[in-house]
C-alpha cells in the first residue's frame, strides 16, 4: 500500500499533462480522431485515454504549417501598383524632358525669327538709304555726286537718274 502513494500522484500528474497536451494542440497536429473526442476520451478513461492520447492522437513528427504572411514581393497586386507608378513617373519625366526640348527649339525658332527681321529691316534700310553715312543724298564717301552704283548716271541738275 505504501507505493500507492507515490503511484497515484504520478498518475495524476500523467493525466493531466496528457489533458493540457491535447487541450493546446492545434487541430492539424491531431491524429485518429477529432480533438474532442480525443478530450472526452482521457476524462472518461483516464490512464487508457491518456496513453492512448499519447501514443495514437498526438502527431509529434508532423511539422506545424508555419502560417507564411504574404510578403510585399509575392503580392502580385503590390507588384502591379509598384509597376504602375514606375511607368507613370517615367512618362512624367519624358514629358517634362519633351517639353524642355521644345521650349528650347521655340526659343531657337524665335531667336531666329528676330534676327530675320532684324536683317529685313537693315535690308529696308539700306534700300532706302545704302550708304548710311554724313555725306548728303546722292553722294559718294569721297563727296563725289553719284551712288557709285553701275548703270547711274548723274542728271544735269547734279541729282542721279537710273
Amino acid at each position: 500500500m505504501r507505493w500507492l502513494v507515490f503511484i497515484v500522484p504520478l498518475v495524476l500528474v500523467f493525466i493531466l499533462y496528457a489533458l493540457f497536451n491535447a487541450i493546446g494542440t492545434p487541430q492539424h497536429r491531431v491524429r485518429s480522431l477529432p480533438k474532442g473526442v480525443w478530450i472526452a476520451a482521457i476524462i472518461v478513461l483516464p490512464v487508457v485515454g491518456a496513453v492512448l492520447w499519447l501514443t495514437l492522437g498526438s502527431d509529434k513528427t508532423a511539422p506545424a504549417p508555419t502560417p507564411r504572411g504574404q510578403g510585399p514581393d509575392d503580392d502580385a497586386a503590390f507588384l502591379e501598383r509598384l509597376n504602375l507608378e514606375r511607368d507613370r513617373k517615367k512618362m512624367r519625366q519624358d514629358a517634362l524632358r519633351r517639353e524642355k526640348e521644345l521650349e528650347a527649339r521655340e526659343a531657337a525658332l524665335r531667336e531666329r525669327e528676330q534676327a530675320a527681321e532684324r536683317d529685313r529691316q537693315r535690308g529696308n534700310a539700306e534700300a532706302v538709304n545704302p550708304h548710311r553715312d554724313s555725306s548728303g543724298p546722292g553722294q559718294h564717301d569721297d563727296g563725289q555726286p553719284g551712288s557709285g552704283q553701275p548703270g547711274d548716271v548723274e542728271d544735269s541738275d547734279g541729282g542721279e537718274r537710273p
